[in-house]
């Protein structure tokens, strides 16, 4: 390894002389982590020189972990032999050499605190100002030559008194994120996931304890540490050499005179106008030059007001270098979040406000904050799922709580096993059809696995699928058209119309049963999560469907299936709760948890992020919002949102950080429905909006990209894709290549509130005629149900009139009632055929004889 010192350290990082701007930009980015991770080192080493210089350490002797060594930035516990613990920073052994080190470094210390007495302070060992020196630390860098330099930081050693760190990139973590033992340039946003161990160690006998590190400190000393720290830490992160002031722009950051250590509110001798333009200049060339982030002038910031007194010091100050050393861990953990906020986000952030006078808050929803022992639960579930037993998991809470973001969060772990996974979310608008969506997503299944397959592999299943099903597969294809994806190139005769007018339940749940058979396995297990069972259709057929799958004694099957459901809108006599039982009986093993809302811990995490703070500044936040909201994580979101439309929370471009009214948000009287959020945001938006909010909500919780394409192609609404495109960028919907979804359906239901009560049905069945009339004579497939249901749900009110008799619309009727008798949902084919005689004259058996006799047929095969 190559040892240089901190200053050629901080000089180097202004020498790069790039020209090109994209590569400036990424030199910029790789000189903040380069100097992040030397802060880092700066802080465990003072840190461990303080502990070393401890009365308590002089009065007990050095104590060392026994075998164990803390891994500081990573979180990790790594236990070491005697041999490598005795290992030099080097890698060379040279126990006997640090243990004179630690003796002689004891001998010196205990005289020391016997000639000043037992209750000397710490200063008496370390002078801060002599131990937070550049010219007291030397940057260990690696020999070896590779490409990227801004990870190539070995260790660091502080020369008085002589402290060696180590960091070491966990090779595991290397391999799972880069795949070849070392991170590249490219992966910077990955984070440093670092392992340190220092040199000395400290040594416990077996029966003390290893206390806090900050236990028996002083505070004054610590904040004296602090301050010092901060002071290097001004250079180090300014690029400057230390002959320059580097430290009167950071002072207008702290508002005190770091040199003198008084506070800005006392007097101060006038500057010339020239001086004052000066520091200005040289104030703003600072923050210009390095993009310094907001992350790093606050935590340089809380190190400079430990200089304060004590009436005077903001709450934010650090009260101890463990603090800081868990702020820098997580800068080098997450440096895309908190440490890449240079000036190309202020330039974001101010087109923002230009633009829209607010700027938005940024929730993480790629993050999962406080279910870890749920996800786990899951994942165990799944595990035994693969060794080829069916087991179902299901999944209670409150609106809001999470279920779905906990199940997705582990579909992607399903799928890279090579098990597929299919989904549905049940809905309030759309119930009475639920067999038929259930039935929708085996069909989807057929397409997934034609993804999923070789060429060799899609062969062996068409061909157990030919050996299982033989004559009958046309039966199958009839259920599943998609099935024809498998076998392109082999015709599937078309089922007579008989079998398929007499196939009941019982004929549907053994045909997928043996459908199951074939391609579900232990190599392929298949996970099924329905969502919202409350809304599930109340005879239940789509439960028992699950129930006859689960329950399939044959071998082969391997079926997961995962339900969630809101626990406080049902009772004991809901299907889903008969489905246990049913499963119970059977023998198939199931499991049942549920979500609360989030702790204050785990909220005040996901709020730190959302704002691109550290969490220990933002306790009393959460503090508050956590007593508003009970930890329900979507509405946390909400009451978040809302505090940001009203300006009580709001980004200021001045001091790159968001800031807040505690005294304003504590007086909030919110309601406990997030509705109310959510109906005040959405009359904020423009009326393209709000229409095409309401319109989509008519159809649930998603919407296929067919049916968008119709409404964009009727004059009725011209603006409906801006709408839709504004919707979309305030996060009230989500866009698929396939389809639109509401972004929760609480989403859904307050844009259904948009539309009056009184005229709602009117709204449904006006569309639905509007969506006929423009697809008349197209092949719908499953747009056809969501027309139909459309104009079903406008005649249910009382006040709906009859409509006009119409043939086109009596035949469309019949086309979906077969459609959805052949997937055995009686209850949908049902009021489908008894609207059917709406549309029908009172003579229809003379004119519209042939519709009329299989109208019947119909009516009495779904009775």
């Amino acid at each position: 390894d190559n040892e240089s010192s901190l200053q050629f350290h901080i000089h180097r990082q202004n020498g790069n002389g790039i020209v090109d701007e994209k590569q400036q930009y990424q030199s910029k980015k790789e000189s903040l982590l380069r100097s992040a991770t030397v802060a880092y080192g700066i802080v465990e080493l003072v840190n461990r020189a303080r502990i070393l210089a401890d009365e308590k350490t002089v009065e007990r002797g050095i104590r060392g972990y026994q075998n164990q060594e803390m891994m500081a930035v990573g979180g990790f516990l790594r236990r070491d032999d005697n041999d490598s613990r005795a290992e030099s920073f080097d890698g060379q052994k040279k126990n006997i050499v640090a243990n004179s080190h630690a003796r002689n470094f004891t001998q010196s210390a205990k005289n020391e605190t016997d000639e000043v007495g037992t209750h000397a302070t710490r200063s008496h060992f370390l002078d801060p100002k002599m131990v937070c020196r550049c010219d007291n630390f030397q940057v260990v860098t690696s020999k070896k030559q590779i490409k990227s330099k801004w990870n190539n930081i070995r260790g660091m050693k502080m020369i008085s008194p002589e402290v060696s760190l180590r960091l070491e990139e966990p090779a595991r973590l290397l391999d799972a994120f880069c795949g070849e033992g070392e991170y590249s340039s490219e992966n910077l946003n990955l984070g440093r996931y670092l392992e340190t161990s220092i040199d000395p160690p400290l040594q416990v006998r077996n029966d003390e304890t290893v206390d806090d590190p900050a236990a028996g400190f002083s505070q004054d000393d610590t904040n004296e540490f602090c301050n010092e720290i901060g002071v290097m830490f001004c250079e180090l992160f300014s690029h400057m050499n230390s002959s320059e002031n580097i430290i009167q722009p950071f002072s207008r950051i702290v508002s005190i005179d770091i040199t003198s250590g008084k506070s800005s509110s006392e007097p101060a001798r006038k500057k010339s106008p020239q001086a004052n333009a000066s520091l200005s200049s040289k104030y703003s060339k600072n923050r210009a030059d390095s993009s310094l982030p907001c992350s790093l002038c606050t935590l340089i910031k809380n190190l400079l007001d430990c200089r304060l007194p004590r009436h005077t010091r903001p709450d934010d100050a650090y009260s101890s270098l463990r603090e800081c050393s868990a702020d820098l861990h997580l800068i080098l953990r997450d440096p895309e979040h908190f440490l890449f906020d240079n000036l190309d986000s202020v330039m974001e952030y101010t087109t923002a406000t230009e633009l829209s006078g607010t700027i938005p808050l940024r929730i993480r929803e790629d993050v999962l904050y406080g279910r870890e022992k749920e996800v786990n639960l899951i994942i165990e579930t799944f595990c035994r799922v693969s060794a080829g037993k069916s087991e179902a998991l299901f999944i209670g809470g409150y609106s809001g709580s999470g279920k779905t973001a906990v199940v997705k969060s582990v579909q992607p772990r399903v799928t890279a096993v090579g098990g597929y996974v299919i989904s549905h979310k049940f809905d309030a608008i759309s119930r009475g059809r639920s067999m038929s969506e259930v039935i929708s997503i085996f069909n989807d299944l057929c397409l997934l696995i034609r993804d999923r397959n070789s060429a060799k592999e899609l062969f062996e299943i068409v061909s157990k699928l030919i050996e299982v099903f033989g004559g009958n597969l046309s039966v199958l294809a009839s259920l599943l058209p998609n099935i024809q994806a498998l076998m392109p190139q082999f015709k599937i005769p078309s089922a007579a119309k008989e079998s398929v007018d007499q196939m009941n339940f019982n004929s549907v749940c053994f045909t997928l049963q043996l459908f199951m058979r074939v391609v579900s396995s232990g190599y392929r297990p298949l996970m099924i999560f329905l969502d919202d069972l409350q809304w599930a259709d109340g005879d239940g057929k789509c439960l028992d469907l699950i129930y006859s799958l689960l329950s399939d004694t044959a071998k082969g099957s391997c079926i997961f299936f995962v339900g969630s459901y809101r626990d406080n809108e049902i009772n004991q006599e809901h299907a889903v709760f008969t489905l246990m039982a049913e499963l119970d009986l059977c023998g198939v093993p199931s499991t049942t948890m549920r979500l609360a809302g989030l702790n204050e811990c785990d909220l005040n995490a996901m709020l730190a992020d959302s704002i691109r703070a550290f969490p220990r500044t933002t306790k009393s936040l959460s503090r508050i919002v956590y007593q508003k909201t009970n930890g329900n994580p979507y509405f946390v979101k909400a009451f978040l949102k809302s505090l940001v439309d009203r300006h009580i929370l709001n980004y200021s471009l001045r001091e790159r950080r968001w800031v807040w009214d505690l005294r304003r948000i504590s007086s909030e009287d919110i309601t406990t429905n997030v509705l109310y959020f959510l109906s005040q945001r959405m009359s904020a938006l423009t009326e393209s909006a709000q229409t095409a909010l309401k319109v989509l909500s008519c159809f649930g919780i998603k919407v296929r990209k067919s049916i968008v394409s119709h409404l964009i192609a009727t004059s009725r609404y011209p603006d409906f894709q801006a709408g839709l495109d504004e919707a979309n960028e305030e996060r009230l919907l989500e866009k698929s290549s396939l389809e639109y979804r509401f972004a929760h359906d609480r989403v859904r239901e307050a844009s259904h509130n948009i539309i009056p009560v009184d005229i709602r049905a009117q709204f449904h069945f006006d569309l639905g005629i509007l969506l006929f009339s423009t697809t008349r004579g197209q092949e719908l497939g499953e747009d056809a149900f969501a027309i139909a249901d459309l104009i079903n749900r406008g005649m249910q009110s009382p006040s709906s009139k009859l409509p006009a008799p119409n043939e086109d619309i009596a035949d469309f009727f019949v086309l979906v009632a077969t459609k959805a008798l052949e997937r055995a949902d009686h209850v949908a084919g049902l009021s489908y055929l008894k609207l059917t005689r709406l549309f029908l004259p009172q003579d229809h058996w003379l004119n519209h004889y042939y519709l009329s006799i299989r109208l019947y047929c119909l009516l009495a095969n779904a009775a």
